[in-house]
């Protein structure tokens, strides 16, 4: 009899549809319990373009825990020296920007990781036994690693990241990726939509491929072209398109 997953890292590797949304200007406990009430499977708490310190930071991972949101932190491009304070916090996961090549990937995977599969920093953390015993492998096979591929020039490399043991999911970043084709911001241009189409296929086989996305339409494209992890705009956007509604609504009445 197969086992249906039950971790947020198992129902990745199964390919399970997982939706979630970036948390970045809005960075309450009341924000977390509201998207859990709605329903969503993950947050990404974003690090890279937010004014969210490590003190905030541990206090949303815990609304997170307490709710029963899986949650992913994004760190900034780069710093993966960071990880072992922000996984000691105790988040599902984290999210890493930027990434270019396998050897990038390699590293996010490395910090994350214990001795021997990696080099992150081991300590006698309260947090730890709290999530469910001291247990360091039971740890560390929980963890999620995310990586973003967003810019053209990485396409060659997608691959090769998506292949890089420890990887669980390729994350497109589509913005950003705009940007590199020559298009900011146009989602939905014909050279953007090539480029993702490009870095699908090199991706799906080897690891899950996850998006962003603004508007309801993108997810059929996506999900056709295999994703199953999908972020929805982000707190701040999706407040002002729900304050707008309620303002029309209540004004048309």
């Amino acid at each position: 009899m197969t086992v249906a997953p039950t971790s947020f890292r198992e129902r990745l590797a199964a390919r399970q549809e997982l939706i979630g949304s970036f948390v970045l200007e809005l960075p309450t406990r009341a924000t977390i319990e509201c998207y859990a009430l709605a329903g969503f499977d993950f947050l990404v708490l974003d690090l890279e373009h937010s004014s969210i310190d490590v003190g905030l930071l541990s206090t949303l991972i815990a609304s997170c825990q307490a709710t029963g949101v899986a949650c992913l932190v994004r760190i900034e491009a780069g710093l993966t020296s960071s990880i072992t304070r922000v996984l000691d916090m105790g988040p599902t996961g984290v999210m890493a920007p930027g990434i270019r090549a396998a050897d990038q990937a390699a590293a996010v995977v490395s910090a994350a990781r214990y001795h021997p599969a990696g080099r992150r920093g081991l300590a006698p953390i309260v947090r730890h036994e709290l999530r469910g015993g001291p247990d360091v492998k039971e740890r560390e096979a929980l963890t999620v690693v995310v990586v973003q591929l967003e810019a053209l020039d990485a396409l060659p490399e997608a691959g090769a990241v998506a292949s890089t043991s420890g990887v669980d999911v390729v994350f497109v970043g589509p913005y950003d990726l705009s940007q590199s084709v020559g298009h900011p911001g146009e989602l939905d241009h014909p050279d953007v939509i090539a480029a993702g189409e490009e870095l699908v296929q090199h991706v799906t086989p080897h690891a899950g491929l996850g998006v962003y996305l603004e508007r309801p339409e993108q997810i059929r494209r996506w999900r056709a072209a295999g994703a199953s992890f999908f972020t929805l705009r982000t707190d701040g956007r999706i407040f002002v398109d729900a304050c707008r509604r309620t303002l029309r609504e209540f004004r048309g009445a």
